[in-house]
């Protein structure tokens, strides 16, 4: 009795491990189902209906390996695709029909068992398909070092999609409900869709955005011809791919809604964009596994990028020349209130007046605001600022 209820809490901590940290790629085993290896299960059930199958694990180790089985809903991950609840959470459908032979399964090295298990759907079920899967986690056991307790903990896990189709009226209905630009830190641009199944059937979405506008692309300029070089060709394909945001498949289940975020590669400082968005919805066939009857939509937003430090800083040189051009209004101001009256002579030049006033010519234009080539004629009167020397 002590075993099993340290048994129970070591699965319990392996399901928080694994919650926390979702291994995927470390498996030292291999899932084989009916026709090959790991892949989707898919059957047509009616109401009340119960189907058997098996699944086959083989462990490709040079040590005993302990399995954990068990079977979840579907749902979807925080990017929007396909994934399974955890194993505490409360099961609905795939994860309340599906009924394993064994939950945990001890396999010699280099050796093969068969795990039963039984998909029987509710007599009350309403027609269309239901997502879910069987998951399959390599555990370890440890010892508590408070305890000293047994622990079983994940190591790795592999997951196989289970489709179950109840015949009925089918509800194809998917809907795009939302296409969203946002600006955010770092000169980082996003772009989010958002979907959403009103129907019955199990939809998957393709969606990618295409931006054009000035001073970057227009959509001409990813055109590629048969007659152009090779080096012309590959130029139009990086920048389309510059241009060009491709998302996660989107797996929406029977009434759900789902959303995905994309990031645009170039982080351009300034301009004017249109954002074209497309998005291919399929109807996923459980009785061929295949994508069906594709619907493909588009729409577009017209977005602009400002950079408020570029005009910030704009706006400062501006106010540092109209502080600067003020100042030397001031002071030449300064100066004109302060000079004596001179008659020109004939064969008088605004460079010998200046240099026998002892001032600089620039400055004799400025105060009297002569304009190139500053020519001056006989008996005109220009201003001659008083010099320091003759002011004291």
């Amino acid at each position: 009795m002590k075993r099993s209820y340290r048994l129970k809490i070591g699965i319990l901590l392996g399901a928080i491990t694994l919650m926390t940290f979702p291994l995927q790629s470390l498996a030292s085993y291999n899932v084989l189902l009916n026709d090959g290896f790991s892949g989707i299960l898919n059957y047509t059930l009616n109401p009340g209906d119960s189907k058997t199958d098996k699944i086959s694990i083989i462990n490709l180790d040079d040590k005993p390996l302990i399995v954990r089985v068990y079977a979840a809903d579907g749902t979807k991950s925080s990017q929007g695709t396909f994934a399974l609840t955890d194993v505490t959470d409360e099961q609905r459908t795939i994860g309340k029909w599906v009924k394993i032979e064994k939950d945990i399964v001890e396999i010699p090295p280099n050796e093969k068992i068969d795990v039963s298990f039984s998909v029987t759907t509710p007599d009350t079920i309403t027609p269309g398909t239901y997502s879910g899967g069987i998951a399959t986690e390599s555990i370890s056991n440890k010892v508590s070092p408070k305890s000293g307790a047994p622990v079983l903990a994940t190591k790795a896990r592999l997951v196989n999609k289970l489709f179950v189709k109840v015949p009925g009226e089918k509800k194809h209905s998917p809907e795009w409900t939302g296409f969203e630009y946002k600006k955010i830190g770092g000169g980082n641009n996003s772009f989010t869709l958002k979907f959403k199944n009103t129907g019955n059937s199990y939809v998957i979405g393709e969606s990618k955005v295409e931006i054009f506008g000035v001073p970057n692309a227009q959509p001409s300029d990813f055109e590629i011809k048969d007659d152009m070089p090779q080096e012309l060709k590959d130029q139009k394909v990086k920048q389309k791919y510059d241009h060009t945001i491709k998302f996660n498949n989107v797996d929406l289940t029977q009434n759900s809604e789902s959303q995905v975020t994309g990031y645009w590669k170039l982080k351009p400082l300034f301009g004017s964009y249109t954002a074209k968005a497309t998005v291919i919805f399929y109807e996923y066939d459980v009785e061929t596994g295949k994508k069906i009857n594709p619907q493909t939509l588009t729409k577009e937003i017209q977005f602009s990028i400002i950079d408020f430090n570029i005009i910030l800083l704009i706006i400062l040189l501006i106010g540092l020349v109209g502080s600067t051009l003020g100042a030397q209004q001031l002071y030449y101001q300064g100066k004109r209130k302060n000079s004596d009256v001179y008659t020109v002579k004939t064969g008088d030049t605004i460079m010998n007046i200046a240099k026998s006033k002892n001032i600089h010519w620039k400055t004799l234009t400025k105060i009297n605001k002569l304009k190139a080539p500053y020519e001056v004629s006989p008996n005109q009167k220009i201003l001659i600022p008083k010099s320091k020397k003759a002011k004291a």
